[in-house]
């Protein structure tokens, strides 16, 4: 059953309004009072505060950088990979952004600058400079993709040198592990391609020695056929490589990884079904084959790998370049004195309202109001 909406309690009602009206007129006095003295002890508090200036800069992640260029072999060895990314990609810009907040930018521009001593910390305590940059900077993904960085500082000059500062910093941690991930890459590249080198020369002696022995060669007929098998096997190994690479890029558990090692099971599933070769010479002929199909694979992909572990990594790109500001960034004195004497000024209408009930409770009920006073220790009013 419903109320109907003439009956519904309002906290508007005639009653209410009265007594706020009335409580108003009653208080204004004490209110205003109070609200004079708040507003002339923060305009003196504030005028005492110092003044902080912005330094801003805008960077734009480039479009090819960080490891998604160092490693442009991998990229063409997984065409279809799509969402092949380093540590720092630059189509996704909250990698740079974990850059930017990461300890090893802060400490950088902590020591080049000064700041412990700047910040007048004790102890030269580094944990307790890195809060207190952190609580003077502000970086921010804009929507259309490039990073907005600022920095909070008393000097405006020092201001806009840390946030071009910060920039070089940026750059310089996403150079130092794109290096690291492209020698990674590299010397991966190296042991495998070493291992294939001494599979293919084992094979290659052991078939020679056989036909040395036997006096038997692969018949022409035999060729194609063996060479089509070798060319399942090469690729099953190319496969694998894929999914060993990334592995060590990714680690095991990425969603593409899975689907990398679904067409390995595949191909497996292909090579299975090939009836077992009963000659030793066709066998060996085969390993040849693959070994040989492989290296011809991966070798160009090691060529390139040590060609852009020597390129230089893009950087970003700077949209605008911080300078010294015209203006102070903060306190926003006007802001901060309407405040207070706002916040003065509810608390005094509260308090006025809340004296007024207790004077009413103590002509009412004597002895209610006497249990508060011995509660709350309230003065008699």
């Amino acid at each position: 059953m419903s109320i109907p909406e003439d009956n519904q309690p309002s906290i508007f009602d005639e009653n209410s309004l009265f007594w706020l009206a009335g409580l108003l007129s009653r208080s204004r006095r004490f209110v205003l009072l109070n609200c004079l003295v708040a507003g002339v002890v923060a305009v003196i508090v504030v005028l005492l505060l110092p003044n902080w200036y912005a330094g801003t800069t805008t960077v734009l992640p480039p479009k090819d950088s960080g490891l998604s260029t160092s490693l442009g072999p991998l990229t063409s060895l997984l065409t279809d990979f799509a969402t092949l990314r380093g540590p720092v990609p630059s189509s996704d810009a909250y990698s740079y952004l974990s850059i930017l907040e990461s300890r090893n930018a802060k400490e950088d521009i902590i020591r080049t600058f000064g700041l412990i001593d700047i910040y007048g910390i004790n102890e030269s305590s580094m944990e307790k400079a890195i809060k207190e940059f952190e609580s003077n900077i502000e970086i921010e993904l804009e929507e259309k993709g490039h990073i907005s960085i600022m920095v909070y500082d008393r000097d405006r000059t020092r201001a806009a040198d840390m946030a071009n500062y910060y920039v070089s910093a940026l750059n310089r941690i996403n150079t130092e592990l794109g290096l690291q991930r492209t020698r990674l890459y590299r010397e991966f590249l190296e042991t495998t391609i070493a291992g294939i080198k001494d599979s293919l020369r084992n094979s290659e002696e052991a078939y020679k020695r056989l036909q040395q022995e036997s006096g038997v060669a692969i018949m022409p007929e035999n060729r194609e056929s063996v060479r089509s098998i070798a060319d399942l096997y090469s690729e099953k190994a190319f496969r694998e490589l894929e999914v060993a690479v990334l592995e060590k890029l990714f680690g095991s558990d990425h969603p593409e990884i899975r689907l990398k090692r679904a067409e390995l099971q595949t191909l497996s599933s292909k090579i299975r079904e090939i009836p077992e070769v009963s000659l030793e010479h066709v066998r060996l002929y085969r390993d040849i084959q693959i070994q040989a199909k492989i290296l011809e694979l991966v070798l160009p992909l090691y060529e390139q790998a040590k060609l852009e572990e020597r390129k230089a990594l893009p950087s970003v790109v700077v949209l605008d370049r911080a300078v010294p500001a015209e203006k102070k960034a903060k306190p926003k004195r006007t802001l901060l004195v309407l405040s207070a004497v706002f916040s003065v000024g509810l608390l005094s209408l509260t308090g006025y309202a809340i004296r007024e009930r207790l004077q009413e409770l103590r002509l009412r009920s004597p002895e209610r109001y006497k249990t508060l006073r011995r509660l709350f220790s309230i003065r008699d009013t």
